[in-house]
């Protein structure tokens, strides 16, 4: 069974839909900060630098799921030569 036939037989459990959804901003989240780091062609090391903290609290950032501050968000987006762009949806 692939990843998406097991993910649409999962959804039809109330709870694990209700988990799936409430952490898949955090996971897109995640894929943004990496995808911008990436483009800027920077590494984790040289994000910190600009942050002035350690790579490990860099490391941590893009793969924990973390309550992010906006104000650490936008040092990140900074750091990368990006600037933070925040939206709300429709569900």
């Amino acid at each position: 069974m692939d990843f998406e036939k097991l993910k649409q037989e999962s959804m039809k459990d109330p709870v694990f839909k209700n988990e799936w959804e409430r952490l898949t901003p955090y996971y897109e989240l995640q894929e943004q900060l990496i995808k911008a780091r990436v483009q800027s062609k920077m590494t984790q090391n040289q994000i910190a630098e600009k942050m002035e903290v350690k790579q490990s609290v860099i490391s941590n950032f893009e793969r924990k799921k973390l309550d992010y501050r906006i104000s650490t968000l936008i040092k990140y987006a900074d750091a990368c030569g990006k600037k933070l762009k925040i939206e709300f949806v429709d569900k």
